[in-house]
């Protein structure tokens, strides 16, 4: 479902003002966490990021586990390219946060690269 909403807002994209954007999301040293705590601790991590992520993005915004420890964000309808920049910075912003229901003794960041 990521890769037709993708092409959906490219499509709807093309005739407009309006920038999208797609946000890149690496988890820092979750490998660690795997080696260190267990996949079950891994898999509650996941669980937490992803629920994290959608708890900030506002309507029309889509997040996925593309695999692994990597997530994507589809942010469309930017007024400019600088928008999408506010996204990830509120998601880094998540990440730093300190009730962000991780399993005890584990915590992650994460690395965001963004196309527009």
């Amino acid at each position: 479902s990521f890769n037709e909403k993708l092409e959906a807002e490219l499509t709807a994209h093309l005739d407009t003002e309006r920038c999208l954007a797609v946000l890149f999301l690496d988890l820092d040293r979750f490998k660690e966490i795997n080696d260190l705590f267990g996949h079950l601790v891994g898999d509650a991590v996941l669980q937490c990021v992803a629920e994290k992520i959608r708890s900030i993005l506002k309507p029309g915004q889509m997040v996925a586990r593309l695999g692994g420890d990597e997530f994507a964000v589809i942010v469309p309808g930017l007024p400019s390219a600088s928008y999408a920049t506010r996204t990830a910075e509120a998601i880094l912003d998540a990440f730093n946060d300190t009730g962000a229901n991780l399993p005890a003794g584990v915590t992650i960041g994460t690395s965001i690269g963004i196309a527009v």
